[in-house]
């Protein structure tokens, strides 16, 4: 079982990342989250679903090491083939990685790998 890195000169590839600031129309509780887009959040206080008031662009270009991280994972998996890592499995992992952790990578035409079988 392997992945072939397939890592393309594509110098728009970025993982998409924002920070995004919300102020609750209900209840004035503000806040901060990250995430991968600029899409609305709950208000931690009252839950009232909230637009963002503005947002800031963290976005990230791909770098081997997302590309090397999405073999790791694609490698691990039970399939006789191996796994071509593309673009977009790049940005999965990236996407992942700016989230919490690599624990998190798990796209879906591929389900999630525990941890403990990429060891």
């Amino acid at each position: 079982m392997s992945a072939l890195l397939n890592e393309e000169d594509d110098d728009e590839a970025v993982a998409d990342w924002f920070e995004n600031t919300y102020g609750c129309s209900e209840c004035n509780t503000t806040w901060t989250d990250e995430w991968s887009c600029t899409c609305n959040d709950r208000c931690p206080k009252c839950n009232v679903e909230t637009e963002p008031s503005s947002s800031i662009d963290l976005s990230q270009a791909l770098t081997k090491e997302d590309y090397l991280g999405a073999a790791r994972f694609l490698a691990a998996l039970p399939e006789s083939e191996p796994y071509e890592v593309t673009v977009d499995d790049a940005k999965a992992y990236a996407e992942a990685i700016l989230e919490g952790g690599e624990e998190r990578f798990s796209p879906p035409r591929w389900g999630y790998v525990p941890r403990s079988e990429l060891m």
